[in-house]
């Protein structure tokens, strides 16, 4: 890192902006010398001041002023004075060695621009590249690039003889800065300030913290109580809205339920009753409807008509035949014979066999009607049945069950009998009918023995329902025992028919064959086709239509007889009806006394239970009746809890409500100290090793460094006296123990706060020159002191080389040839470090690279003019 830039605006006698640039290496590996030369007063020192001022001197003493507006530009009688002071300073931090790549100091900027300004208000602004920032940080950057306005940097006038004339403890603070530990002495101290607040702040919590636990521990008893008796209450009031909640929706569904059932039963009751004026009138419909005996009294004389000519069709039909079988047998035409007779028969069989036929389908049909009205019969029972069932599965759904695994099974079971009411509709066979209804018996009992609600009226609704239900299927039973007769029966018949329907056909086919063989007969017998045969086949045609006439009539008459059966089957049917609905009324009125009862003990214990209400939980009356409890409970169990925890209260007895508000600020003030007691000991332990490490480091490298000064000032002294002896010594640091604290924390902070990192409590300064030897530094002459000192700064350049040195005519008190001793060790030295030297010495001005003259006119404003050397042709 090398000094490329400085721009002053305003800065004491600089009240114009100027710049001065620096070169960074003149040479291969050679930094350069900058030389500013000048009269007395022109202003040359105040540029060293700008640099000191710059890199955060706060010291007005040494930058030669009283108070900070001092540095501003004050004015001349030909120029005003400036309103600010500014200086910025422009480092180069590229690595110039290897083609800018890279960063020569440990800072994280390439080019590092540091800018002080501070106005006449006594305002102070500090830049890094023109953005603002604090002075510890500036100071923290310059101390990782080894320099710094207390260090050997900027070396003003009257400072090389202070480097002697200081103590050993004021020297051994230079030699920090000069052996490079300043950034971790800086590191060290803030961390030191850090731990000394904190054990400051650790002794002030355990000192509060011992004044609360007491009190702490006596609210902490107190509110225990309280605790307890605000859970004992919350939960006294979690259990009393729990049993209200229960009971008073318990008490409101049997209510709500008894009023739905008496609107049921009143509707039911209406509407048989309107079902009972309908059936009388139907009733007397049927009565004084007209009847159907005369029409019946008149198809008989016709049917009775026809069967007499059919008879005297049949008398005639068998003369017929009787002459031709006796004409037959003359002829000797026995077989001819037979089948005339046997063609008879099956005419006469196949008649018989036709009415007994019409005989079965007439009972079958009348066996089918049954049927149909057995199967109507089980669809009503059935319905009645679901009904029931409906209503008692309703009943026991809305008891409590004793846990929610029982109330799973009931709701299992319930289902379970809706499927099997289901099933039986879709069921013919009886055992399979009487299994399912067993089945559904079964699961009834097991849902009365899983329900726990013991209301008894509710029970004996249930019973009553069950035994009704029984009855029904008991009625199923045996309707499906005439069910299957009824079908025993029908397939009897239609077996019967089939065999009769055989039969007919049987005879029919013979009769067939045996009219073919009398055809063949009479084709080949001319004498045996005469008038008888003729007549014969027109009497049997007229006895085929007559038949046909009898069925058709006989099916009228039938008809008739059906019709007059049926009304008096109607009847019957709506006298019987009119009488269960009459019966059925009557039980309609009896339970609508009995359903307006309950409902009325019902609303007495609501209105009980809601005075109750009203006095234990009357902000909740609303919540309880519109909230129903989830779940079921055991109201005689809980009413004891209730009791007992009333009980504990009243032991407890009243506590003030403030000590919980006390409680909880005391609480909440001793739980921050001791966090900030745990937390400040952590930070106390991590404060010390941070110091300790910081010490080692400290230590390591101000030895290391001493020593090399201490070769370097040997070596430089030799130079500038052409002999003698130098050496530079360390005093010891001893360390003070106060037997009375020993092992407290503010011993460990004294320690920490007397001592040194690096041990040393001093730097002593032994020099002999040649041909003398003397005891105290203060025997040298005023050149020998000049010298030495110069001597010393070098060893430590050299040791620790700077980005850039100041050096504000340190050559003054040198002879001519010293000096040039002085002007080489420089050029030797700028191989490492840049150097701007104020002078007024020509060996120094030999050296330099670049000239800056200084000038003042009649204004008071300093100026500059530049040279360099080269360029000039100017031999040194």
């Amino acid at each position: 890192m090398f000094l490329e830039k400085l721009e002053i605006q305003g800065f004491k006698s600089f009240a114009n902006k100027n710049k001065l640039a620096f070169p960074g290496f003149v040479k291969e590996d050679k930094r350069g010398i900058t030389g500013i030369v000048g009269p007395n007063g022109a202003g040359k020192s105040n540029i060293s001041d700008s640099i000191r001022w710059v890199l955060g001197e706060q010291s007005m003493k040494s930058l030669r002023a009283k108070q900070g507006e001092d540095v501003i530009f004050s004015g001349t009688k030909s120029k005003g004075k400036s309103n600010f002071a500014e200086v910025s300073l422009f480092l180069n931090n590229q690595d110039e060695k290897h083609g800018g790549v890279g960063r020569q100091a440990p800072i994280p900027y390439s080019e590092l621009i540091l800018t002080r300004r501070v106005y006449r208000s006594g305002e102070n602004e500090y830049l890094v590249n023109n953005n603002k920032t604090k002075l510890s940080e500036i100071q923290m950057l310059l101390a990782k690039a080894n320099f710094g306005q207390n260090t050997y940097s900027v070396i003003g006038q009257g400072m090389v003889e202070n480097f002697l004339k200081v103590s050993p403890r004021e020297r051994k603070d230079f030699f920090d800065e000069a052996t490079g530990i300043k950034e971790f002495q800086i590191k060290r101290d803030s961390s030191l300030n850090k731990l000394i607040g904190s054990y400051k702040n650790l002794q002030q919590a355990e000192i509060l913290t011992n004044e609360i636990e007491p009190r702490l521990n006596s609210l902490t008893r107190q509110v225990n109580k309280l605790q307890k008796k605000d859970n004992l209450e919350k939960e006294l009031k979690n259990l009393q809205l729990r049993f209200f909640k229960y009971k008073w929706h318990k008490l409101n569904t049997f209510f709500l339920e008894f009023n739905e059932s008496f609107s049921e039963i009143e509707t039911k009751k209406e509407g048989k009753e309107k079902k009972l004026v309908e059936l009388n009138e139907e009733f007397k419909k049927i009565q004084e409807g007209k009847g159907v005996s005369e029409e019946f009294n008149h198809w008989s004389k016709i049917i009775s008509g026809l069967q007499e000519e059919r008879e005297k069709i049949i008398r005639k039909i068998v003369t017929i035949d009787a002459q031709q079988k006796l004409k037959l047998e003359n002829s000797g035409n026995f077989d001819i014979s037979w089948l005339k007779d046997r063609s008879n028969k099956i005419l006469e069989e196949t008649e018989k066999q036709e009415k007994e036929r019409e005989e079965e389908l007439n009972k079958t049909r009348e066996e089918k009607g049954k049927l149909n009205k057995i199967e109507e019969e089980i669809k009503k029972t059935l319905s009645e049945s679901k009904e029931l069932n409906d209503k008692l599965m309703n009943s026991f759904s809305k008891s409590s069950s004793k846990n929610s695994g029982e109330e799973v099974q009931i709701n299992l079971k319930l289902k379970t009998i809706n499927k099997n009411l289901s099933d039986v509709n879709s069921l013919e066979s009886i055992e399979e009918i009487k299994k399912v209804l067993e089945e559904i018996n079964k699961q009834i009992l097991e849902i009365i023995e899983l329900t726990e609600d013991k209301d008894e009226e509710k029970e004996k609704e249930q019973i009553i329902i069950k035994e009704k239900i029984n009855k029904l299927s008991q009625k199923i039973n045996e309707l499906n025992n005439k069910k299957n007769e009824s079908n025993v029966k029908i397939n009897t018949l239609n077996q019967r028919i089939n065999f009769i329907t055989d039969q007919i056909n049987k005879l029919k086919e013979e009769k067939r064959d045996i009219n073919k063989k009398i055809e063949k007969y009479s084709q080949s017998n001319k004498d045996f086709n005469n008038n008888d045969v003729q007549d014969k086949k027109i009497l049997e045609e007229d006895l085929k239509d007559i038949n046909e006439k009898i069925t058709n009539n006989r099916g009228k008459l039938n008809n008739l007889g059906k019709i007059e059966n049926e009304k008096k089957e109607k009847l019957n049917n709506a006298q019987k009806r009119s009488q269960e609905l009459q019966e059925e009324i009557n039980n309609l009125n009896n339970r609508l006394n009995n359903t307006r009862i309950e409902a009325t003990k019902y609303e007495t214990k609501l209105e009980d239970l809601e005075i109750e209400i009203r006095n234990e939980l009357s902000d909740y009356l609303k919540e309880i009746k519109t909230t129903p409890l989830q779940g079921a409970i055991d109201s005689k169990k809980t009413r004891v809890e209730i009791e007992k925890i009333k009980n504990q209260l009243s032991q407890i007895g009243g506590i003030d409500s403030e000590t919980e508000k006390e409680y909880i600020q005391t609480k909440e003030k001793y739980t921050f100290l001791t966090e900030q007691i745990d937390d400040l000991k952590k930070a106390v332990k991590s404060l010390e090793g941070v110091i300790r490490e910081l010490d080692v480091s400290i230590k390591e490298k101000f030895n290391k460094e001493f020593k090399t000064i201490h070769r370097n000032f040997e070596k430089y002294f030799k130079v500038l006296f052409n002999g003698g002896e130098a050496k530079i010594t360390s005093i010891a640091y001893e360390e003070e123990t106060d037997e009375e604290d020993e092992g407290s924390n503010m011993t460990t902070i004294k320690n920490l706060s007397k001592s040194s990192a690096t041990g040393i409590e001093g730097i002593d300064i032994q020099v002999h020159p040649p041909g003398k030897k003397i005891t105290s530094i203060s025997m040298l002459s005023g050149g020998e002191k000049a010298l030495t000192a110069i001597a010393l700064i070098c060893a430590i350049i050299k040791a620790n080389p700077s980005p850039f040195v100041v050096l504000d005519e340190v050559d003054a008190a040198l002879d001519e040839a010293n000096s040039e001793r002085f002007a080489q060790i420089l050029n030797d030295l700028s191989y490492n470090t840049q150097f701007i030297v104020i002078t007024h010495n020509r060996a120094s001005m030999h050296k330099a690279d670049i000239l800056y003259g200084v000038t003042m006119k009649n204004n008071g404003v300093s100026n500059l003019v530049s040279i360099k050397i080269e360029d000039k042709n100017i031999k040194k």
